[in-house]
Formats: C-alpha cells, sequence, structure tokens
C-alpha cells in the first residue's frame, strides 16, 4: 500500500524495478490525475476515497469515470477500488461510474442488507410458511 503522491510513486517505481510482481494499492486518491499515474506505474488497485472526495467539493463519479475510461484505452491492468464510503447510493454510483471493486465497512454493509421492505417479505414468507404447517 502507498499513498499516491511524488513520494509514493518514487517507491513503487523502486520496487517495481527490483521486484515487478510485487502488487500495490495506492491510497489517499482525489483525482483522476493520481489514478492516471497509479495505474501507470503499475499499481494492482487504485482507491479513490469516495466519501472524502464529496466533502472536499469534488465529484467522485465523474474522476472515477474518467479513470476507468483512461485505464480502459491503455489497456492497463490496474483495478479502481472505490472506498471511504457512508452509505449504499455511494457504493452504486461508484459502480455505475466504473469501479471495478469497492471496499465496504460492515455498518455500511449492513445498510445493503438490511431493507425494510425486505424484512417485511421475509416476515411475510415466514408467516404464510407456518400456516401451510
Amino acid at each position: 500500500m502507498s499513498a499516491l503522491n511524488e513520494a509514493g510513486l518514487q517507491t513503487i517505481a523502486s520496487i517495481k524495478q527490483s521486484h515487478p510482481e510485487t502488487s500495490f494499492l495506492a491510497t489517499a486518491i482525489y483525482s483522476a490525475e493520481q489514478m492516471y499515474l497509479a495505474a501507470l506505474a503499475g499499481c494492482q488497485y487504485i482507491a479513490p476515497y469516495v466519501n472524502r472526495m464529496q466533502v472536499a467539493g469534488i465529484d467522485p463519479y465523474e474522476e472515477i469515470h474518467l479513470a476507468r475510461t483512461f485505464i480502459d484505452q491503455k489497456d492497463l491492468t490496474a483495478q479502481i477500488m472505490g472506498a471511504s464510503f457512508k452509505n449504499t447510493r455511494q457504493i452504486k454510483k461508484s459502480y455505475q461510474a466504473g469501479a471495478h471493486v469497492t471496499t465496504v465497512a460492515p455498518d455500511v454493509l449492513k445498510q445493503m442488507s438490511t431493507q425494510p421492505i425486505v424484512e417485511q417479505a421475509i416476515a411475510q414468507f415466514e408467516k404464510d410458511s407456518r400456516s401451510l404447517s
């Protein structure tokens, strides 16, 4: 894992030169330009901080879209790994923008799997199954 600033890029380049098989996760990503550099440097994963970008007034979905287009056009192997989510909408929009994968905190994962309408349907299924017995 390496923060993607000038020192991080130098570290990645140095390690990649002597150990080309090493995988890297680029973190502290806030722009498409950083994602371009990380992909070109050979990072396996690039983690834009979606919620933090939004808080800073940056459109994370546009940045992800631009980076994904670049990665695909250049046929690079880097994968965009959306990170720093506070809600499920951010995850959906990240995938729509082109993220390959995401990291999801337990509380957001719970939001994804616990929805009132789903809980109501399950309760109805259980009630119906008991009436069949």
